[in-house]
């Protein structure tokens, strides 16, 4: 039995299947899986480099598939010489091909995860990404959405071939450790507003990055006196073009600060918390009318309003139950003036509620998944 803290992990050897392990996510769901009870080894198809990017804590979960023959082995091992009850697939339906890997472990059920539907920026890429899940999505025993929307749009694109799945919500994996309400003491607050998701894009115009070509919008709010702080592009003369442009950097945070709460703290001296995308096409507006991906996650993290595009459906309906945000208007002015109206009705719900969409509120959603236990 390993005893991480006060919770004792003794159930259900998991298998967490991954392609990367850069997006700090999949040590938020580790640990969420740890909470409900798993023993848990991280497998990644990837350069066994990318170990630099997880926290030091997890690096004895972690085996890589290019490490040698001996990978099945060495996840026996740290599964205390269990085999896999539960394949955890991280994320989303272009990882299923890695399925194929894990057929050593035959009857272990498959759980996916999905974090984004469908993850594609164009029509073709949309209809290549469920053409290729055809092929392998009957052999998934559970999936794991973030909305009802995505749900939904799952059964009517693969119909008959999800008819024995079972389908469990999880809003967001971070457990409460990660949360913060705390307010930092910062000078003109009110007009200080952040943007977590990718900036290396923010100026490119092909079509397969356009989602994040976010500058124009950004642009119409600097205009109007706000401070819009990003994360800073690895390209200097990109960063250097965003500068001179009037946006502002926040510093790089440790990966570990998304799981200590240091990172929500961050989050909380910022008026607003803008989580969207450049809607460019109807793949896109599907997308973002089904989730808003990992920056959806992190920004339920901080008490911070949180701001999305009005065809984000499924935010609008997270809305109407926990009140902690608004769409984005059609005009910056509206915009602004509706959140300064709001704000603090908007922070004082979230330090109430947040606690219902936890990674704690998950625990009997996952040991049912990782079960097969209804």
């Amino acid at each position: 039995m390993v005893i991480r803290g006060n919770l004792k992990i003794d159930n259900f050897p998991t298998v967490i299947l991954a392609n990367t392990l850069r997006n700090p996510i999949i040590e938020v769901w580790l640990l969420c899986l740890e909470k409900a009870g798993a023993r848990v080894v991280l497998l990644v198809d990837a350069n066994p480099n990318e170990i630099v990017f997880l926290p030091k804590q997890f690096h004895n979960q972690v085996v890589f598939l290019s490490e040698g023959s001996d990978w099945k082995i060495k996840c026996e091992t740290i599964l205390l010489g269990s085999m896999p009850q539960s394949i955890f697939l991280w994320w989303g339906l272009a990882n299923i091909p890695l399925l194929n890997i894990v057929e050593v472990w035959p009857s272990a059920r498959r759980i996916l995860c999905v974090d984004t539907f469908p993850n594609a920026s164009r029509p073709l890429t949309e209809f290549k990404e469920s053409f290729l899940a055809l092929f392998r999505i009957r052999t998934i025993d559970s999936i794991i959405v973030t909305s009802m929307q995505m749900e939904n749009m799952l059964k009517l694109r693969f119909s008959k071939l999800l008819r024995k799945v079972s389908f469990h919500t999880v809003y967001s994996p971070f457990l409460l450790e990660s949360h913060s309400d705390c307010l930092l003491p910062v000078k003109n607050k009110d007009s200080r507003f952040v943007f977590t998701g990718t900036t290396e894009y923010f100026l490119d115009d092909r079509k397969s990055m356009r989602k994040d070509n976010l500058d124009t919008f950004f642009r119409s709010y600097i205009d109007e006196g706000c401070e819009i702080h990003i994360r800073e592009p690895s390209d200097p003369k990109l960063a250097k073009k965003l500068a001179s442009s009037g946006y502002s950097f926040y510093p790089d945070m440790p990966r570990d600060t998304f799981i200590d709460g240091r990172f929500s703290a961050f989050l909380t001296s910022f008026a607003g918390h803008f989580v969207t995308y450049n809607i460019d096409n109807r793949t896109i507006s599907r997308r973002v009318r089904n989730g808003l991906s990992s920056r959806w996650s992190v920004a339920l993290t901080a008490n911070t309003p949180i701001l999305v595009p009005p065809q984000a459906d499924f935010a609008l309906d997270f809305f109407s139950l926990f009140p902690i945000g608004m769409p984005i208007k059609d005009d910056p002015r509206r915009t602004l003036s509706s959140l300064s109206e709001n704000a603090q009705f908007f922070r004082d719900n979230w330090s109430s509620m947040h606690h219902l969409w936890s990674g704690e509120r998950n625990e009997n959603t996952l040991r049912s998944a990782l079960s097969g236990n209804l």
